[in-house]
């Protein structure tokens, strides 16, 4: 609470200091510069290399976000300051977060390794890109990250090592021995030891070593007599550290293991870690009492192995029995390893026939045959090529094909993207990836293995953005990501005035203003053209009186304005053209009779006089728009009138089909003949700014289609009052009349 509190008044100081600030320069006659402006200082064309960054947060502080839902390394994230992002930024299009609180302005330390990606450069080399490359199937990334995978997949490429099985996240499948067939081998020749154990030592000093994994080894065979397979992850640390030792045995430097003090600093870095943030991760999700109580237990082991579970006196045992095993296998009483080879040598046969392998293989034989397995099935999956090139041996495996071909960016930097991304375990849908620890690691690969300090995505804006590929997210194509804050260098900090609802505030409090411009335009043109139409037709009740009315000047206005930005920014033109006083201005000042035959030539007239004459027109045009609407409404409501009383009459009922009382044919007719007239008048379509072809707007055609409509309202009107006349003896006769009045074609019949 008291740190909440600590922070609550801290930005109240900083709020308050910002005020002030600003009511003493208003005081001064100081303008103090907008963020617009300060931002311009450090902005760069598309085309350069960036000098500064800018981001969106809620807190005044820049660093790294530890929470990121995203699929990206852990970083400090921004966009570069280009035109284009800022001109996204003026304009509220921004992609991601720039309703945020505050703009934090920074650039790249001189002293920072910062990779620019643009489209057709690459920023790393070949070579370079080779020298990478083996630093992430390295034993050294392996400990740095905790993650094993690839270096053991390369070793077992490289030197055909005896336990390896590649656990591929992606779902892809490996050559060589399954997963399970590899644990019954390492579980049988954990029952070897232990019996060679019991056999060579002094039974108080094995019971006193070995009882802990006897009783899980009995725990183990009898859950497979029941046909259930105990899991991988409830195995004892004793368990897992006797298997590891057996696997790094038979892997290069084959028949040799590392001393004590590295074996259990491996195990700990590749092993224990691993599965205590398993452990974890599946307690923060289940949270049962089962998944608690086995995390503690095993907490409890990690703490206690040097001392009690995996002393110097078990490594020594377990190297010497290793020895010993090494020897039988050359005689081919290593029964376990015997029968796995014989499958290994059937394997890498052509043709095999079961009964003629011996079980004599040493480990560097076995190795070769796994090595010679590995390299067949890589030369099966390239189909078509009779002599498939030579690769090393890490471009054989499988994550190196998911490398090079699941990067979406197949630059050098895009493909050890994803590797680095592969090797973090930050896959979709991965425990790691949900639990944060793969952003974390994957940083850690960038900076630490590689030496990166940050990397500037630049694919999606210059002369040869067309068909770039996104580096960093494909959701923000033009982004930048630092791994730390030691690589920048903070510049400023600017409160956002420009979030989209500010933007959208301000847009609103200008159309307001530039509408009110073309009001009047539109009020004088209704009241010249059409209001005494309208007076004329509805003599009948005081409803459609007050329809125009209920229809404001400024709501056609707005509509007007909505349009012209519309097509605007269809047309890719900067929006502030829309927003133009003088633009406004001049469109008020054009009379209908200016606009009368204007002829629009792009060539020779300005921009502004061109969208200026556009507008105008479209205000003609929805005014006479709105205008047929009203009377559609009124002929609509006096062929009702007509048609019920029609039915009045006869006592009939409404068929399913009949559009408001009205017969459907009749309905359908009548709708043809007001699209007509719209299109006389319209042409059936808008304009689209800039025009290099404009119909040119026909002041007496408009007038004449005004005339023919007023006419036609007549026709309908002359039935409509005869019904009313005649009453119930001449409401049929009406109805008739007016069913064949509508359906008269050609439309020239009806004056039109």
């Amino acid at each position: 609470m008291a740190m909440k509190r600590l922070l609550e008044n801290f930005q109240k100081y900083i709020n308050e200091e910002e005020l002030e600030e600003a009511t003493r320069a208003s005081k001064e006659g100081v303008v103090l510069p907008s963020v617009l402006e300060k931002l311009e200082k450090y902005v760069v064309s598309d085309n350069e290399e960036p000098t500064h960054f800018f981001q969106f947060s809620d807190i005044n502080k820049l660093g790294v976000n530890p929470r990121s839902k995203y699929n990206t390394p852990m970083g400090i994230y921004a966009y570069p300051l280009i035109r284009t992002l800022l001109d996204q930024y003026k304009s509220g299009s921004i992609p991601f977060a720039s309703q945020r609180k505050y703009v934090i302005i920074f650039k790249a330390n001189p002293r920072s390794n910062v990779l620019f990606a643009r489209e057709g450069e690459d920023p790393i080399g070949d070579t370079q890109t080779e020298n990478m490359i083996e630093f992430l199937y390295s034993r050294e990334a392996a400990m740095l990250t905790g993650n094993p995978e690839l270096y053991k997949e390369a070793s077992a490429y490289i030197h055909g090592d005896i336990f390896w099985y590649y656990n591929d996240p992606l779902g892809r499948y490996s050559p060589g021995p399954e997963k399970d067939e590899i644990h019954e081998t390492l579980d049988l020749m954990v029952d070897e030891f232990l019996n060679w154990s019991t056999n060579i030592l002094p039974s108080n000093v094995s019971d006193t070593l070995w009882a802990d994994l006897m009783d899980e080894y009995e725990d183990v065979i009898g859950s497979a007599s029941l046909g259930s397979t105990r899991s991988e992850d409830i195995r004892s640390i004793l368990w897992n550290i006797v298997e590891y030792i057996i696997k790094d045995w038979g892997s290069f430097p084959f028949g040799q293991i590392p001393e004590y003090e590295e074996i259990i600093k491996e195990f700990k870095a590749l092993v224990l870690r691993k599965k205590v943030r398993r452990l974890k991760q599946r307690n923060n999700f289940f949270s049962s009492s089962d998944s608690v109580k086995r995390m503690e237990d095993y907490k409890r082991q990690v703490s206690r192995l040097e001392d009690t579970i995996f002393t110097v006196n078990h490594y020594a045992i377990l190297k010497a029995w290793l020895k010993t095993y090494y020897r039988k296998m050359e005689k081919g009483e290593a029964t376990t390893l015997g029968r796995y080879s014989v499958e290994a040598q059937m394997t890498a046969a052509k043709n095999p026939k079961p009964g003629v392998y011996i079980e004599m293989l040493n480990l560097e034989e076995f190795a070769n045959l796994n090595k010679q397995i590995r390299k067949s099935s890589w030369e099966k999956s390239m189909p078509g090529l009779n002599n498939p090139p030579s690769v090393s041996a890490i471009q054989m495996t499988d994550s190196w094909k998911v490398m090079t071909t699941k990067s979406n960016n197949k630059t050098n930097l895009g493909m050890l993207w994803y590797g680095s991304m592969l090797l973090a375990g930050n896959i979709s849908r991965s425990m790691d990836q949900k639990h944060g620890h793969g952003m974390k690691v994957w940083r850690t690969i960038l900076q630490k293995l590689w030496g990166i300090d940050g990397v500037v995505d630049m694919g999606s804006v210059g002369p040869d953005a067309s068909g770039a590929v996104p580096i960093i997210h494909n959701a923000e194509p033009t982004q930048a990501v630092f791994f730390s804050k030691s690589a920048i260098q903070h510049v400023t900090t600017l409160k956002n005035t420009e979030t989209p609802k500010a933007l959208v505030r301000r847009k609103k409090g200008k159309q307001k203003l530039l509408t009110r411009l073309i009001a009047s335009s539109i009020e004088q043109e209704w009241n010249q053209l059409y209001a005494d139409h309208i007076t004329d037709m509805t003599p009948m009740d005081d409803s459609i009186n007050s329809t125009f009315a209920a229809f404001s000047v400024d709501e056609l206005a707005n509509r007007i304005f909505y349009n012209v930005e519309t097509e605007n920014r269809i047309a890719g033109h900067l929006e502030d053209a829309v927003y133009d006083r003088s633009l406004w201005k001049k469109v008020s000042n054009i009379s209908l009779d200016e606009l009368h035959n204007a002829k629009i030539d792009p060539t020779t007239v300005q921009p502004i006089e061109q969208n200026a004459l556009l507008i105008r027109a479209d205000i003609s045009y929805a005014i006479f728009t709105w205008w047929l609407r009203i009377v559609r409404s009124i002929i609509q409501e006096k062929m009702k009138k007509v048609y019920s009383a029609a039915r009045r009459m006869r006592k009939a009922p409404f068929s399913p089909g009949d559009s408001i009382s009205v017969p459907w044919d009749s309905a359908a007719d009548f709708s043809d003949i007001m699209k007509h007239i719209d299109n006389k008048v319209i042409g059936g379509s808008r304009y689209v700014m800039p025009h290099t072809k404009v119909s040119n707007f026909n002041k007496a055609d408009l007038l004449r289609y005004i005339n023919k409509t007023v006419n036609f309202h007549n026709l309908v009107n002359k039935i409509y009052l005869s019904s009313i006349a005649h009453q119930s003896s001449g409401s049929e006769q009406a109805a008739n009349e007016m069913t064949k009045l509508l359906a008269r074609r050609p439309y020239t019949e009806l004056g039109l």
